[in-house]
């Protein structure tokens, strides 16, 4: 009784929560001209509280046989697929008409590292109009098969890794609250329609007979030593690998500040200056100092023993740089801004390095 009461409240919610979020979505979007944003609000929550107020109807109802019961239960599983379905149609024939993942071209020229989260991903996505095509592709591949009962679980199969990619994606690239929670919410949609199948997922997934023969071992040993190997011959060859290394009491990027070229104060430059103003210590022992520039950089490795504090750096960009830069430097805690002092050619330099946060 308690399960059967927990799977038509969590039928009806879902049903609810992915109708209203679907109709909010495609309201705000395209009837936001005609519509008000509060009514729009308004009516999702009838949706809402309509699905879970008809949860409690059907608990509460007495003596429903089971054909009546599983009319019922279809229909609210009815509303769930069509209602990811057209929101997920709507998705994918908006990427054949570049209706998402575009860019500006203003914007592509800016640097890397000014983009937002969602400006970065929505960059690289644009990058390729055919992967953009095949991702709507499969949205909508996959909503068509939803809509039909003998094809509903291929279609949930095939959507399943689409909406919990975009899921990822959201969640890491700091996208908007808003897109999460409907993502969120088809996933668990999706989730749902794929649970209520447990029965035949089993029977295939597990206890299904396997008519390609398995190559069998005597030694329990032995049969799972092989298997795990997949395992521990890739992590014996990246122990071999020369991984990339960083310092990190100095791994970042700096902004130059106090600078002195032999004891003379260098004034902060202006824009057709060639003055050193950024410098980043990198992964695999890389240096770059720039000059007001990204055009104006000289690029290097470095040598750093932490017990004295001292930096050697030997550039190899531009060819044919060769004043080696022999310095110290003040601090090595991780997170702290530092000193540099050293002399590199016949320059003597002095300079305060501010670590920039990210």
């Amino acid at each position: 009784m308690i399960r059967l009461s927990f799977q038509k409240i969590t039928t009806c919610l879902i049903a609810g929560l992915v109708c209203g979020a679907t109709f909010f979505r495609i309201g705000a979007r395209f009837l936001g001209k005609w519509i008000s944003l509060q009514i729009l609000i308004a009516v999702t929550s009838v949706i809402l509280l309509t699905a879970i107020g008809y949860a409690f109807k059907w608990i509460w109802q007495k003596g429903q046989d089971n054909n009546r019961a599983a009319v019922v239960l279809a229909f609210w599983q009815g509303v769930i697929r069509y209602s990811i379905a057209l929101d997920l149609i709507m998705f994918g024939l908006q990427k054949f008409f570049w209706l998402q993942f575009s860019m500006p071209l203003g914007m592509l020229d800016l640097p890397f590292s000014s983009f937002s989260g969602e400006d970065l991903t929505f960059a690289y996505f644009a990058h390729s109009f055919v992967f953009v095509v095949l991702i709507g592709s499969f949205q909508v591949s996959g909503s068509l098969l939803l809509l039909f009962s003998r094809t509903k679980l291929v279609g949930t199969i095939v959507l399943l890794p689409v909406m919990l990619n975009i899921v990822l994606l959201l969640c890491c690239f700091g996208m908007e609250t808003g897109e999460l929670v409907h993502a969120l919410i088809l996933l668990a949609a999706l989730l749902y329609l794929l649970f209520s199948e447990y029965n035949r997922l089993v029977e295939f997934f597990f206890r299904a007979k396997n008519k390609i023969p398995s190559v069998s071992f005597k030694n329990n040993l032995i049969r799972n030593s092989i298997r795990f190997s997949a395992v521990y011959i890739p992590l014996l060859l990246l122990w071999s690998y020369n991984l990339p290394q960083k310092h990190p009491a100095v791994y970042g990027k700096y902004l130059v500040s106090q600078l002195l070229i032999n004891q003379k104060k260098v004034e902060p430059p202006s824009c057709k200056d060639s003055v050193l103003t950024v410098v980043y210590l990198d992964q695999n022992a890389d240096c770059v100092f720039e000059y007001n520039s990204q055009q104006k950089r000289l690029i290097g490795n470095y040598q750093l023993d932490e017990k004295t504090n001292k930096m050697i750096v030997v550039w190899r960009s531009p060819a044919g740089m060769q004043d080696t830069l022999f310095a110290t430097i003040s601090s090595l805690q991780p997170g702290a801004s530092m000193n540099l002092s050293g002399k590199m050619g016949n320059q003597f330099l002095e300079m305060g390095l501010v670590r920039e946060k990210k």
